[in-house]
């Protein structure tokens, strides 16, 4: 396992994946900001975190981990061709709740069948995200890269 730490977490993921430098992610996301990704190219999955500015009073009743997701929804709604969404996931990270939802939709380059899984939850005054993609053909490995990411994920 591979070990990486970002913005107050730390957290576990297969060796088969590399790291995504700020260019080879701005192919895969809209912003690049306070973000981190890794693609296993093998089985065509990306891994990614992302999070946002501490919360502070104001923002904490405007922005919540529901919110967040909401709105990574709408955005997926509109940007990527054919999206579904699909089964919603809970897990629990560091005591906290982490909801979000499993999506498919259709690979803008190749039309390929693509599936996903999108996570949010909130640890120290911040807002997270996790979030797994792939081509349809490598719905286990996602999964289970996935898991091992929500599950290893710590405070530092």
């Amino acid at each position: 396992m591979k070990h990486a730490e970002i913005n107050g977490i730390e957290f576990e993921y297969p060796d088969s994946f590399t790291p995504l430098s700020q260019v080879e992610m701005s192919k895969y996301y809209s912003s690049t900001t306070n973000r981190w990704a890794a693609r296993a190219a093998g089985q065509h999955t990306i891994i990614s975190v992302g999070w946002t500015n501490p919360l502070n009073v104001l923002t904490s009743f405007l922005v919540s981990p529901k919110s967040f997701r909401e709105n990574y929804e709408k955005q997926y709604g509109k940007s990527l061709k054919g999206f579904k969404r699909g089964e919603d996931l809970s897990f629990e990270i560091c005591g906290a709740k982490a909801e979000g939802f499993a999506f498919s939709y259709e690979a803008s380059d190749t039309g390929g069948a693509q599936i996903g899984m999108l996570i949010t939850f909130s640890l120290a005054k911040q807002i997270y995200i996790a979030e797994c993609s792939s081509g349809d053909t490598d719905k286990a490995f996602c999964g289970e890269a996935f898991e091992t990411l929500l599950h290893s994920i710590r405070m530092k």
